[in-house]
């Protein structure tokens, strides 16, 4: 599994790892091929995941869905 911390960091945002953590979160659907890469991805933008989206707080707006 590749790994996304080679991606490149938002320089403007000096505390992009604690937005992240209160306002971004992964949504995507149980018993699919990549739910693994999803839970990759939630643990490296330190977010949670959720299976279904009533789940998901109104504080965090979706941005992309997997």
């Amino acid at each position: 599994m590749a790994s996304l911390t080679n991606l490149p960091a938002e320089s403007s945002h000096s505390n992009a790892s604690s937005v992240m953590a209160t306002k971004v979160a992964v949504l995507t659907t149980p018993q699919q091929w990549f739910v693994p890469y999803a839970e990759q991805l939630a643990r490296e933008l330190q977010c949670h995941l959720f299976m279904r989206h009533e789940d998901v707080p109104p504080m965090i707006e979706p941005v992309f869905i997997l």
